[in-house]
Protein backbone atom coordinates (compact mmCIF):
# COMPACT_ATOMS: atom_id res chain seq x y z
CA UNK A 1 0.00 0.00 0.00
CA UNK A 2 1.60 3.31 -1.05
CA UNK A 3 2.98 5.47 1.77
CA UNK A 4 1.53 8.57 0.11
CA UNK A 5 -1.90 6.95 0.35
CA UNK A 6 -1.52 6.12 4.04
CA UNK A 7 -0.45 9.68 4.79
CA UNK A 8 -3.97 10.83 3.93
CA UNK A 9 -5.05 9.04 7.13
CA UNK A 10 -2.26 10.50 9.28
CA UNK A 11 -2.03 13.42 11.69
CA UNK A 12 1.62 14.16 10.94
CA UNK A 13 2.45 12.03 7.89
CA UNK A 14 4.49 9.39 9.77
CA UNK A 15 1.94 7.32 11.68
CA UNK A 16 -1.53 5.91 11.05
CA UNK A 17 -4.26 4.54 13.30
CA UNK A 18 -4.27 0.74 13.13
CA UNK A 19 -6.76 -1.77 14.54
CA UNK A 20 -5.20 -5.22 14.91
CA UNK A 21 -7.49 -8.24 14.72
CA UNK A 22 -6.40 -11.50 16.35
CA UNK A 23 -8.57 -14.38 17.54
CA UNK A 24 -11.64 -12.19 17.28
CA UNK A 25 -10.16 -9.49 19.52
CA UNK A 26 -9.42 -5.91 18.48
CA UNK A 27 -6.47 -3.83 19.61
CA UNK A 28 -6.09 -0.17 18.69
CA UNK A 29 -2.62 1.18 17.91
CA UNK A 30 -3.01 4.94 17.57
CA UNK A 31 0.46 5.63 16.14
CA UNK A 32 1.48 2.70 13.91
CA UNK A 33 4.53 3.66 11.78
CA UNK A 34 3.50 4.12 8.16
CA UNK A 35 6.87 2.86 6.90
CA UNK A 36 6.15 -0.65 8.18
CA UNK A 37 2.47 -1.01 7.16
CA UNK A 38 1.50 -3.24 4.19
CA UNK A 39 4.96 -2.87 2.74
CA UNK A 40 7.71 -5.07 1.34
CA UNK A 41 10.94 -4.59 -0.57
CA UNK A 42 10.78 -5.77 -4.19
CA UNK A 43 7.04 -6.29 -3.80
CA UNK A 44 6.60 -7.66 -7.33
CA UNK A 45 10.09 -8.57 -8.49
CA UNK A 46 13.70 -7.47 -8.26
CA UNK A 47 13.24 -5.62 -11.54
CA UNK A 48 14.03 -2.10 -10.37
CA UNK A 49 12.61 -0.56 -13.55
CA UNK A 50 9.20 -2.13 -12.84
CA UNK A 51 9.16 -0.81 -9.28
CA UNK A 52 10.16 2.63 -10.57
CA UNK A 53 7.39 2.61 -13.18
CA UNK A 54 4.83 1.67 -10.53
CA UNK A 55 6.11 4.48 -8.29
CA UNK A 56 5.72 6.91 -11.19
CA UNK A 57 2.11 5.84 -11.78
CA UNK A 58 1.30 6.19 -8.09
CA UNK A 59 3.01 9.59 -7.91
CA UNK A 60 0.95 10.92 -10.83
CA UNK A 61 -2.26 9.55 -9.29
CA UNK A 62 -1.40 11.12 -5.95
CA UNK A 63 -1.39 14.59 -7.57
CA UNK A 64 -5.03 14.06 -8.58
CA UNK A 65 -5.90 12.56 -5.20
CA UNK A 66 -4.57 15.64 -3.42
CA UNK A 67 -6.72 17.74 -5.74
CA UNK A 68 -9.76 15.70 -4.72
CA UNK A 69 -8.92 16.06 -1.04
CA UNK A 70 -8.20 19.78 -1.08
CA UNK A 71 -10.18 21.52 -3.83
CA UNK A 72 -13.57 23.16 -3.32
CA UNK A 73 -15.47 23.18 -5.58
CA UNK A 74 -14.00 20.23 -7.45
CA UNK A 75 -14.12 19.34 -11.13
CA UNK A 76 -12.03 16.54 -12.58
CA UNK A 77 -11.16 16.58 -16.27
CA UNK A 78 -11.95 13.49 -18.35
CA UNK A 79 -8.29 12.45 -18.39
CA UNK A 80 -8.09 12.71 -14.60
CA UNK A 81 -11.24 10.63 -14.21
CA UNK A 82 -9.78 7.92 -16.44
CA UNK A 83 -6.51 7.98 -14.52
CA UNK A 84 -8.32 7.59 -11.19
CA UNK A 85 -10.38 4.67 -12.50
CA UNK A 86 -7.23 2.91 -13.67
CA UNK A 87 -5.57 3.65 -10.32
CA UNK A 88 -8.46 2.13 -8.35
CA UNK A 89 -8.34 -0.98 -10.54
CA UNK A 90 -4.57 -1.21 -10.17
CA UNK A 91 -4.77 -0.98 -6.37
CA UNK A 92 -7.31 -3.80 -6.44
CA UNK A 93 -5.27 -6.26 -8.49
CA UNK A 94 -1.82 -5.51 -7.06
CA UNK A 95 -2.33 -7.29 -3.71
CA UNK A 96 -1.20 -10.78 -2.61
CA UNK A 97 -4.81 -11.77 -1.95
CA UNK A 98 -5.84 -11.06 -5.53
CA UNK A 99 -2.88 -13.04 -6.87
CA UNK A 100 -3.67 -16.00 -4.62
CA UNK A 101 -7.33 -15.88 -5.62
CA UNK A 102 -6.32 -15.81 -9.28
CA UNK A 103 -4.23 -18.97 -8.84
CA UNK A 104 -7.10 -20.74 -7.04
CA UNK A 105 -9.53 -19.81 -9.80
CA UNK A 106 -7.14 -21.03 -12.49
CA UNK A 107 -6.96 -24.38 -10.71
CA UNK A 108 -10.73 -24.57 -10.38
CA UNK A 109 -11.18 -23.80 -14.09
CA UNK A 110 -8.62 -26.38 -15.22
CA UNK A 111 -10.10 -28.99 -12.90
CA UNK A 112 -13.55 -28.39 -14.35
CA UNK A 113 -12.24 -28.60 -17.91
CA UNK A 114 -10.11 -31.66 -17.20
CA UNK A 115 -12.67 -33.38 -15.03
CA UNK A 116 -10.12 -34.11 -12.33
CA UNK A 117 -9.32 -32.62 -8.95
CA UNK A 118 -5.74 -33.87 -9.32
CA UNK A 119 -4.81 -31.03 -11.68
CA UNK A 120 -2.64 -28.50 -9.86
CA UNK A 121 -1.50 -25.20 -11.38
CA UNK A 122 1.28 -23.33 -9.58
CA UNK A 123 1.95 -19.80 -10.84
CA UNK A 124 5.46 -18.54 -9.99
CA UNK A 125 5.71 -14.84 -9.15
CA UNK A 126 1.93 -14.59 -8.98
CA UNK A 127 1.73 -10.85 -8.42
CA UNK A 128 4.11 -10.14 -11.29
CA UNK A 129 2.07 -12.49 -13.50
CA UNK A 130 -1.13 -10.62 -12.57
CA UNK A 131 0.40 -7.27 -13.46
CA UNK A 132 1.66 -8.46 -16.84
CA UNK A 133 -1.74 -10.05 -17.58
CA UNK A 134 -3.92 -7.20 -16.40
CA UNK A 135 -2.10 -3.97 -17.19
CA UNK A 136 -2.46 -4.21 -21.01
CA UNK A 137 -6.25 -4.28 -20.49
CA UNK A 138 -6.61 -1.81 -17.64
CA UNK A 139 -7.59 1.19 -19.79
CA UNK A 140 -10.30 -0.78 -21.57
CA UNK A 141 -11.57 -2.28 -18.31
CA UNK A 142 -11.76 1.13 -16.62
CA UNK A 143 -13.87 2.38 -19.50
CA UNK A 144 -16.72 0.08 -18.49
CA UNK A 145 -17.18 1.94 -15.19
CA UNK A 146 -18.29 5.41 -14.16
CA UNK A 147 -16.67 7.21 -11.24
CA UNK A 148 -18.18 8.94 -8.23
CA UNK A 149 -16.44 11.02 -5.59
CA UNK A 150 -18.11 10.26 -2.28
CA UNK A 151 -18.08 13.23 0.09
CA UNK A 152 -18.40 12.08 3.70
CA UNK A 153 -20.08 14.86 5.67
CA UNK A 154 -20.77 12.70 8.74
CA UNK A 155 -18.91 12.20 12.00
CA UNK A 156 -18.07 8.61 10.99
CA UNK A 157 -14.74 8.44 9.13
CA UNK A 158 -14.00 6.17 6.21
CA UNK A 159 -11.64 3.36 7.19
CA UNK A 160 -9.24 1.49 4.93
CA UNK A 161 -7.14 -1.68 4.91
CA UNK A 162 -4.03 -3.26 3.34
CA UNK A 163 -6.38 -3.96 0.41
CA UNK A 164 -7.51 -0.36 -0.17
CA UNK A 165 -9.60 -0.97 -3.30
CA UNK A 166 -12.50 -3.35 -2.75
CA UNK A 167 -14.65 -5.01 -5.39
CA UNK A 168 -18.25 -6.00 -4.65
CA UNK A 169 -21.42 -6.57 -6.62
CA UNK A 170 -24.70 -5.63 -4.89
CA UNK A 171 -26.75 -6.51 -7.96
CA UNK A 172 -25.54 -10.12 -8.12
CA UNK A 173 -25.43 -10.60 -4.35
CA UNK A 174 -29.08 -9.55 -3.99
CA UNK A 175 -29.95 -12.25 -6.52
CA UNK A 176 -28.09 -14.99 -4.67
CA UNK A 177 -24.99 -15.10 -6.89
CA UNK A 178 -21.78 -15.15 -4.88
CA UNK A 179 -18.97 -15.50 -7.44
CA UNK A 180 -18.33 -12.93 -10.13
CA UNK A 181 -15.51 -11.30 -12.09
CA UNK A 182 -14.71 -7.61 -12.27
CA UNK A 183 -16.67 -7.11 -15.50
CA UNK A 184 -19.78 -8.97 -14.40
CA UNK A 185 -22.98 -6.94 -14.67
CA UNK A 186 -23.47 -4.79 -11.54
CA UNK A 187 -19.89 -4.55 -10.30
CA UNK A 188 -18.55 -1.79 -8.04
CA UNK A 189 -15.13 -0.85 -6.68
CA UNK A 190 -14.76 1.25 -3.54
CA UNK A 191 -11.56 2.99 -2.44
CA UNK A 192 -11.36 5.42 0.50
CA UNK A 193 -8.93 8.28 -0.13
CA UNK A 194 -9.13 9.79 3.36
CA UNK A 195 -11.51 9.80 6.30
CA UNK A 196 -13.72 12.24 4.37
CA UNK A 197 -13.39 11.36 0.66
CA UNK A 198 -13.65 8.14 -1.30
CA UNK A 199 -13.96 6.90 -4.88
CA UNK A 200 -16.73 4.58 -6.03
CA UNK A 201 -16.64 3.01 -9.49
CA UNK A 202 -19.92 1.53 -10.70
CA UNK A 203 -21.41 -0.22 -13.70
CA UNK A 204 -23.54 2.49 -15.38
CA UNK A 205 -25.70 -0.15 -17.06
CA UNK A 206 -26.86 -1.37 -13.65
CA UNK A 207 -26.91 1.75 -11.44
CA UNK A 208 -27.52 5.46 -11.58
CA UNK A 209 -26.39 8.03 -8.97
CA UNK A 210 -28.10 11.19 -7.81
CA UNK A 211 -25.64 13.29 -9.81
CA UNK A 212 -22.72 12.74 -12.13
CA UNK A 213 -19.50 13.24 -10.18
CA UNK A 214 -19.82 14.12 -6.48
CA UNK A 215 -22.31 12.61 -4.01
CA UNK A 216 -22.83 13.32 -0.32
CA UNK A 217 -22.96 10.27 1.91
CA UNK A 218 -25.24 9.71 4.90
CA UNK A 219 -24.38 7.94 8.17
CA UNK A 220 -25.93 4.78 6.82
CA UNK A 221 -23.99 4.85 3.53
CA UNK A 222 -20.65 5.62 5.21
CA UNK A 223 -21.25 2.82 7.70
CA UNK A 224 -22.26 0.39 4.95
CA UNK A 225 -19.16 1.20 2.90
CA UNK A 226 -17.00 0.69 5.99
CA UNK A 227 -18.79 -2.60 6.50
CA UNK A 228 -17.52 -3.65 3.06
CA UNK A 229 -13.97 -3.01 4.27
CA UNK A 230 -14.54 -5.09 7.41
CA UNK A 231 -16.26 -7.82 5.38
CA UNK A 232 -13.32 -7.96 3.00
CA UNK A 233 -10.93 -8.58 5.90
CA UNK A 234 -12.59 -11.97 6.39
CA UNK A 235 -11.62 -12.97 2.86
CA UNK A 236 -8.06 -11.66 2.90
CA UNK A 237 -6.94 -12.51 6.44
CA UNK A 238 -5.30 -9.08 6.49
CA UNK A 239 -5.33 -8.99 10.28
CA UNK A 240 -5.84 -5.23 10.56
CA UNK A 241 -7.54 -2.14 9.23
CA UNK A 242 -6.59 1.54 9.37
CA UNK A 243 -8.17 4.83 10.40
CA UNK A 244 -7.21 8.48 10.55
CA UNK A 245 -5.33 8.93 13.83
CA UNK A 246 -6.52 12.51 14.14
CA UNK A 247 -9.60 10.83 15.64
CA UNK A 248 -9.12 10.78 19.41
CA UNK A 249 -11.80 8.26 20.50
CA UNK A 250 -12.05 5.68 17.76
CA UNK A 251 -14.00 3.15 19.86
CA UNK A 252 -16.88 5.60 20.31
CA UNK A 253 -16.91 6.26 16.58
CA UNK A 254 -17.01 2.51 15.85
CA UNK A 255 -19.99 2.04 18.17
CA UNK A 256 -21.95 4.71 16.30
CA UNK A 257 -20.96 3.21 12.96
CA UNK A 258 -22.16 -0.27 13.93
CA UNK A 259 -25.57 1.15 14.84
CA UNK A 260 -26.01 2.52 11.30
CA UNK A 261 -25.03 -0.53 9.25
CA UNK A 262 -28.14 -1.84 7.51
CA UNK A 263 -28.82 -5.48 6.74
CA UNK A 264 -29.00 -4.91 2.98
CA UNK A 265 -25.84 -2.70 2.94
CA UNK A 266 -27.56 -0.34 0.49
CA UNK A 267 -26.20 3.10 -0.42
CA UNK A 268 -28.59 6.02 -0.43
CA UNK A 269 -26.88 7.97 -3.24
CA UNK A 270 -27.02 5.28 -5.93
CA UNK A 271 -29.74 2.85 -7.00
CA UNK A 272 -30.45 0.16 -9.54
CA UNK A 273 -31.68 1.45 -12.86
CA UNK A 274 -35.26 0.68 -13.78
CA UNK A 275 -35.94 -2.03 -16.35
CA UNK A 276 -32.43 -3.45 -16.60
CA UNK A 277 -33.30 -7.09 -17.29
CA UNK A 278 -32.60 -6.78 -21.02
CA UNK A 279 -29.36 -4.88 -20.34
CA UNK A 280 -28.06 -7.76 -18.24
CA UNK A 281 -29.14 -10.33 -20.82
CA UNK A 282 -27.23 -8.47 -23.53
CA UNK A 283 -24.19 -7.72 -21.38
CA UNK A 284 -21.01 -8.61 -23.32
CA UNK A 285 -19.31 -10.29 -20.34
CA UNK A 286 -19.93 -13.39 -18.30
CA UNK A 287 -19.14 -14.35 -14.73
CA UNK A 288 -15.75 -15.63 -15.87
CA UNK A 289 -15.02 -12.63 -18.03
CA UNK A 290 -11.44 -11.51 -18.58
CA UNK A 291 -10.24 -11.38 -14.99
CA UNK A 292 -10.42 -13.84 -12.10
CA UNK A 293 -13.55 -13.70 -9.96
CA UNK A 294 -13.79 -12.81 -6.32
CA UNK A 295 -15.82 -15.20 -4.22
CA UNK A 296 -17.90 -13.24 -1.72
CA UNK A 297 -18.02 -16.26 0.57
Amino acid sequence: MPKSYQQNFSREGKTIGCVLIKNGLLKVVEDAPIKSQAYGDYFYSKDISLEQEISKVEGEANIIIQKILSSEPLTLESGEIQQMKEYVLFQHIRTPHYANQHEKDMNRAYQQIGGSNDIQVIVPDKQLFILRTFLPHIEETAGHFNLLIVDNQTDIPFITSPEPSIYFNPYQMQRGNDTFGILTFGGMLFMPLSSKKALLMYDPMAYEPQNEQIVSSSLSSVSNLNARVLEYLDHTNAGCFYYDNRISDFWSVMEIMLQHITEDLNLDFIQERDGIGDDEANYPFSKSALFPPFNSK
